[in-house]
């Protein structure tokens, strides 16, 4: 069965690089990149959010339902699986806000950082698979619908200069 081949392939990857300290970071640089791309309402431009820690965690997402393999004349190959993930994948970000609280005088005001930790706890959905045509190094990955997912979001301040912000603050104030 094609899903069978599909899991055993993806394990086999999976499970002789998940030890190697390589693989986070690559998550990591891959999430700072999507990070970048942020872009914070006018009041709150200068604010940054980067991934400070990434664990792709120890389960596999198991594939079932594979399509028959379409081809192009081009040589393009797309197939479509369902994937049930069951967690495991945990991201920590720091979340610096600056706030302008005043267009006139031009008053930053840098709020407290934030630390998120991001835990995937499901993924549950239609795939569609798509890879280029040789020479190409593309693949497309998306979800026919919206995907069932289920995520766990816990946000901490960040033990940092908060009281020498507010005391700034309120000294801009005065």
């Amino acid at each position: 069965r094609s899903s069978d081949l599909l899991n055993v392939f993806i394990s086999r990857i999976f499970f002789e690089n998940r030890e190697l300290k390589e693989l986070n970071d690559v998550a990591t640089i891959k999430i700072n990149k999507s990070l970048s791309k942020l872009v914070f309402p006018a009041n709150m431009a200068k604010s940054t959010a980067v991934a400070s820690e990434v664990n792709v965690g120890g389960e596999l997402p198991i594939f079932s339902n594979v399509s028959p393999v379409a081809t192009s004349a081009c040589g393009e190959i797309a197939f479509d699986f369902d994937m049930w993930y069951r967690g495991g994948f945990t991201c920590k970000m720091l979340v610096d806000l600056a706030i302008n609280t005043d267009k006139v005088l031009k008053l930053d005001f840098k709020a407290p950082s934030l630390e998120a930790t991001v835990h995937l706890k499901e993924l549950k959905g239609r795939v569609h698979l798509s890879v280029g045509a040789p020479p190409s190094h593309r693949m497309w990955l998306g979800f026919h619908e919206l995907p069932e997912v289920n995520v766990e979001l816990n946000l901490e301040l960040v033990k940092n200069d908060t009281q020498g912000t507010i005391a700034r603050l309120v000294m801009n104030a005065l």
